[in-house]
């Protein structure tokens, strides 16, 4: 038998959701690990952000202005 590659078609799955996971805090600031899911909840993606010192030193407890920022640097916005 050969087992060689095979070819397919991409599919395009609308993500639609994004939830923070967990934030880790290192010396060069932060990283927020997100998944992103479908219309199904059904994960379509873990993405991690870096957050610089000033970023994560901004959040304080403004969970709006962490959403934003994350939507941001991945080039997406709320719906």
């Amino acid at each position: 038998m050969n087992y060689g590659k095979i070819e397919i078609k991409p599919q395009v799955v609308e993500l639609n959701e994004l939830y923070l996971q967990s934030v880790s805090i290192h010396q060069q600031g932060a990283q927020v690990v997100c998944s992103v899911v479908n219309t199904t909840a059904q994960i379509g993606k873990t993405i991690s952000v870096d957050l610089t010192p000033d970023e994560y030193n901004a959040w304080g407890d403004n969970d709006e202005y962490i959403e934003t920022l994350v939507l941001s640097k991945l080039g997406l916005e709320k719906a």
